[in-house]
């Protein structure tokens, strides 16, 4: 590969564009690979930091960045309160000097804060109004609001379409510092598609502005909106589509004249697309493709010469090339780099004029060391620096809520398991709005310290007690499984998920006056609400759902329950009446029923076959010529999608057969 790459851009190596009078403006941005976001915060006192967050643990690797731009890693990571990341972004939430983290994930239902200082740090939410997740995350302005100067307000885009709208996009007005009950605002999509993405302001000039994607089959659509108010809202402004899947994309001022550009490739590819965007017109133009000669598996922006360029990570991740584009887009190649020996570039980061950091680990695509590269001419390598490692934990439930008094009440049951923090010392109730006292680990100096307090959300019905998880200042419980940040109890689904001969009926256990939504993780079928049964499943399926709380319009966690079906759909048939169960269910007869439902003398079977109402005694075939032996059928396909159906006569001529279609299984 790295031959490859060095051919290819040998290949596109034009005379690089003059150097313009000043570096255009790198705006606060998240880049993410499967394994990890990167990012470079401002500190508030003129310097920055290198934020380094494993998404699996929502563990963050911070080093100071000195005056030369090098990093000094603290021992300790800094905590999201939250595993299985999905979502990050940053900006001035806090401090107009200083960046805020903040990231989601597709359970936590929560937007958790996290001020990267090292001397800082802390934890805090932003609870959802209604939607389910949220997946995405986006620092913006809204345009029109009289809010504190310097400060961004908070979008987050939800996981899954809401049970009762189309997408729900909520968004948090910033009072300073705080954030108001956030917003909903409705986004319509295409119902084949699916949000999978959402980008922070496209740079200073249009701080209202966020990229978000949207994934159908075979296609990416990048859609940019504007946060505006009367009333809080996200507008679409412009769109382009691109005929590749699941697009990859980065964005920054990369022409010598600092014009926007986003860049977009699909895994695996040599080609990137291009779109400028047109701060004059607010709309994408210049639409271009680039073959770079080589698979491409990431993208990152980084400082080169006095403006900014694209940095192509090879899809083998072991070197990278440097492209810098034109005002027409045109592309030309600069420096290549390459991962150290047994090591893959995971990713990389700039700050400030001249500086580009490339991040390497190990073939899970964890950051294991950092090179630090003074990019005023070229890429010439300053530093090489080794990571902290990881805790092999990260964070957990830490309060369990139960129906009665833990230890006493024999009969006391877990209704809840909330994430309020890793050492959770105590919780209340007050005025309807539950909270956890807890501290942060600083340390094996340090031990526990920085007391905070977190909200988490309205008080659950029938709550009892509850245990917190730091008994003592030298003792805690509780495992240190996947946060789920669980607000309502679980709903217990019957039979669990595994593996089935025959078709299964689902029925779900919620407390009195909650309801599940559910329906098949397929991007199409559409929510469905019960109090106890669900679908009544033939085929494999995976299967969402949630419980519903209507007295306070909250959802809980998103599950998922996986089932399959060994014994083909036309082969189901539980009462042996010849009808596959998916035909009896369709059309409301009890798969386990008599096989003459209505009894009128007819089979259920005789009844759909001669096109009767097998519900109705009213409604029977009609006997023209005494024939009591009525219909053969044969079943076809694994669906049994049709039914050949041979009428029996005494003429001697052979009657034709014929075809009828019935409903498809799953």
């Amino acid at each position: 590969m790295k031959a490859t790459l060095h051919n290819a851009l040998r290949l596109l190596l034009l005379a690089l564009p003059p150097f313009a009078a000043a570096l255009p403006a790198l705006p606060p941005q998240v880049t993410g690979t499967d394994a990890e976001f990167h990012a470079v915060a401002r500190d508030g006192a003129g310097g920055h930091l290198l934020v380094v967050t494993d998404r699996a643990t929502g563990l963050a690797r911070v080093a100071t960045l000195d005056g030369t731009g090098l990093p000094d890693w603290a021992p300790d990571p800094a905590n999201f309160g939250m595993e299985a990341l999905t979502g990050m972004t940053l900006g001035p939430l806090d401090d107009p000097a200083a960046d805020t983290l903040a990231a989601v994930n597709l359970w936590g239902n929560r937007v958790n804060l996290v001020d990267p200082r090292p001397a800082v740090g802390g934890v805090r939410s932003i609870l959802p109004a209604g939607s389910v997740g949220p997946a995405a995350v986006a620092a913006t302005r809204v345009a029109g609001l009289a809010q504190p100067p310097g400060l961004l307000d908070i979008a987050f885009f939800e996981a899954v379409f809401n049970p009762t709208s189309d997408y729900n996009v909520e968004i948090a007005v910033n009072t300073g510092g705080a954030f108001n009950t956030p917003v909903v605002s409705t986004v319509a999509a295409d119902p084949a598609g699916w949000a999978t993405r959402f980008e922070s302001a496209m740079g200073p000039a249009a701080a209202n502005r966020v990229l978000l994607r949207i994934d159908s089959p075979g296609t990416s659509t990048f859609e940019m909106r504007a946060a505006v108010s009367g009333p809080v809202r996200l507008d679409t402004v412009n769109t382009f589509s691109l005929p590749v899947a699941e697009a990859r994309a980065v964005y920054g001022d990369l022409t010598p004249g600092g014009r926007a550009v986003i860049a977009a490739h699909a895994p695996g590819e040599s080609e990137i697309h291009v779109r400028r965007w047109n701060t004059a017109t607010s709309s994408f133009d210049l639409p271009g493709t680039h073959d770079l000669g080589f698979p491409v598996g990431r993208l990152a922006v980084i400082p080169y010469g006095a403006q900014l360029a694209l940095l192509a990570v090879g899809e083998d991740r072991e070197s990278a090339g440097v492209f810098l584009f034109d005002e027409s887009l045109g592309i030309s190649a600069g420096s290549v780099i390459n991962a150290p020996a047994g090591r893959y570039i995971t990713g990389a980061a700039a700050h400030g004029p001249n500086r580009a950091h490339v991040f390497y680990g190990d073939a899970d695509g964890r950051t294991t060391g950092v090179r630090t590269y003074d990019s005023s001419s070229g890429l010439n390598l300053l530093n090489d620096s080794g990571l902290p490692s990881l805790p092999r934990l990260g964070r957990g439930t830490s309060v369990l809520l139960y129906d009665g008094t833990p230890f006493i009440d024999p009969g006391a049951r877990v209704v809840a398991r909330i994430d309020g923090g890793v050492w959770t010392n105590a919780f209340t109730i007050a005025g309807g709005t539950m909270f956890a006292d807890g501290e942060r680990f600083l340390g094996p100096a340090a031990g526990l310290g920085d007391p905070q307090t977190t909200n988490l959300g309205a008080e659950l019905p029938g709550i009892g007690g509850a245990l917190v998880n730091q008994i003592s200042d030298s003792t805690s419980f509780f495992a240190a499984s996947a946060a789920q940040g669980v607000f309502l109890p679980e709903a217990v689904i019957d039979p669990p998920p595994g593996e089935y001969e025959d078709g299964v009926v689902v029925t779900f256990e919620v407390p009195d006056m909650h309801g599940v939504f559910y329906r098949a993780d397929d991007g199409a079928s559409p929510w469905q609400l019960t109090a106890d049964s669900g679908p009544h499943l033939f085929t494999d399926t995976s299967l969402l759902y949630l419980v519903w709380d209507p007295a306070n319009s909250r959802l809980g966690p998103l599950r998922r329950a996986v089932y399959t079906i060994t014994k083909p759909p036309a082969a189901q048939d539980l009462n042996e009446d010849g009808i596959p169960d998916f035909v009896r269910s369709a059309y409301g007869l009890d798969p386990g029923g008599p096989d003459d439902t209505d009894a009128d003398g007819f089979s259920d079977l005789q009844e759909l076959l001669a096109g009767t109402d097998p519900l109705d005694p009213d409604d029977f075939p009609v006997d023209i010529d005494g024939n009591t032996d009525r219909l053969a059928a044969t079943w076809f396909g694994t669906n049994a999608l049709d039914v050949e159906i041979a009428p029996l006569s005494r003429s001697p001529d052979p009657a034709p057969a014929w075809f009828r279609s019935f409903p498809k299984a799953g």
